[in-house]
């Protein structure tokens, strides 16, 4: 997340952020001159869970009955292509918009032309929150999908107020988009938003 030269890493803000999601903690200590060690706490999954999580391995074998329009908003042309490829695979039809601005183009000229969008949270020149809140006011009521590696506090608050249906943490895997797309448009469909990672579905 930070400048080529400038360091890597997550960064602690969104460290504790995917933690505090996963229902867990961050415990420091720390000694002037020595180091600091940061202690990552999760819970376990308790054995009560299990159907559910039975339920949610199933879901890889599962495929939206319906073809659907999509609208892929994503400024890193090399991301864009794999979900859209994706998504074509399971037989989509999928618009691409390169950054906010050219998405809200598009959705504005014919708000029913798309059966939802996918879109990154952090792009040039229309951030995808503002393109959601766009789209919602025109009215857009159908599923909106949006994927980021940090989203803030502030943020998950504001989406939530839009009613953004899913939340995928980037990196995902093919698997997290499927259940995204399921939880959205099929099983499971969302009524609240949804934050899913590679993994698993928080």
């Amino acid at each position: 997340t930070k400048p080529v030269g400038k360091g890597t890493g997550l960064g602690l803000a969104t460290v504790w952020h995917l933690v505090s999601e996963m229902g867990g903690r961050l415990d420091v200590e720390s000694t002037v001159g020595e180091g600091t060690t940061f202690h990552i706490c999760l819970p376990l999954r308790k054995s009560s869970a299990q159907p559910a999580e039975r339920l949610e391995d199933n879901s890889e074998s599962l495929h939206l009955t319906q073809k659907l329009s999509l609208l892929i908003v994503e400024d890193e042309p090399q991301i864009a292509e794999l979900i859209s490829l994706l998504l074509e695979a399971e037989g989509h039809e999928v618009s691409r918009a390169p950054n906010g601005r050219a998405g809200w183009d598009l959705v504005s000229a014919d708000p029913l032309r798309f059966d939802g969008i996918v879109m990154d949270l952090n792009m040039p020149e229309m951030s995808g929150l503002e393109l959601a809140r766009r789209a919602r006011g025109l009215p857009f009521t159908r599923p909106i999908i949006v994927m980021s590696g940090r989203v803030s506090e502030e943020e998950h608050a504001d989406l939530l107020a839009l009613g953004i249906t899913m939340i995928l943490h980037k990196p995902f895997d093919s698997n997290a988009l499927r259940k995204a797309m399921l939880s959205a448009f099929g099983v499971g469909k969302a009524t609240a938003p949804l934050t899913v990672s590679s993994a698993q579905k928080y």
